[in-house]
């Protein structure tokens, strides 16, 4: 039976998220670095400005008259402090400018977004399948089952990977996470190479084993629960 993946749904779901979530930080620090650091950064110049220029008169004041000039710039100065009397304006971190423009405008926004995009795009271009005569179809190219050496199945079990091993030399990476319907390819080539080992679906044949040992043992007992509630009733 011919085989072909297709990208996982879970796999394009999890990446659309961290896609838009790249994009949403990348904004988020974009605003912050051109509009809300600088906003917050003239709030605190018009605050020192302010009480500075309100003392200076005050100082003045105590040994003359102020003139009308003066007297606009006092009550200008006083009206810009009443504005801030609930709340002082505080000058943003140092290390706020740089991590909004690098980590989260470049890092997320600017690097993030478009890898992350990429990535659904390599992966979706990507096809892989298992023709009836044993044939394999990768990216890579098509490999018969002369071709095919071997498959390295240690991190299966861990990540869902294992590799394909080419007479050539070349280890195709085989990826059941990002590909739906690898496990049956990966399944197919280990039960090849080592029958004894893996099932056609990639299962360990020895957890197989204890699963139906299981279900065995499980079924009888329900079986002999049955007959032993019959002959109480």
């Amino acid at each position: 039976m011919r085989v072909e993946t297709r990208i996982q749904r879970r796999y394009l779901a999890w990446n659309i998220a961290y896609g838009l979530l790249c994009a949403i930080l990348g904004a988020w620090g974009a605003w912050d670095y051109w509009v809300t650091i600088p906003k917050r950064e003239a709030a605190v110049a018009e605050y020192i400005a302010a009480v500075a220029t309100r003392d200076e008169l005050v100082t003045i004041r105590a040994s003359r008259p102020l003139s009308s000039e003066e007297i606009g710039k006092y009550e200008t100065a006083e009206a810009t402090l009443a504005r801030y009397a609930i709340s002082v304006p505080v000058a943003p971190p140092a290390y706020d400018r740089p991590l909004q423009f690098w980590v989260y405008f470049v890092g997320c926004g600017v690097l993030g977004t478009p890898w992350v995009l990429l990535q659904l795009v390599r992966a979706r271009s990507q096809r892989f399948s298992l023709e009836d005569d044993g044939t394999v179809n990768t990216p890579q190219g098509a490999f018969t089952t002369d071709q095919v050496t071997g498959i390295d199945m240690s991190r299966w079990m861990s990540k869902s990977v294992a590799v394909l091993e080419a007479t050539d030399g070349r280890r195709i990476r085989l990826d059941d996470y990002v590909h739906n319907g690898m496990h049956l390819i990966v399944g197919e080539l280990a039960h090849r190479f080592h029958p004894e080992v893996w099932t056609p679906n990639a299962r360990e044949v020895a957890k197989v084993a204890e699963e139906e040992r299981a279900a065995a043992l499980a079924e009888q007992e329900a079986a002999a629960n049955a007959n032993h509630t019959d002959r109480s009733a």
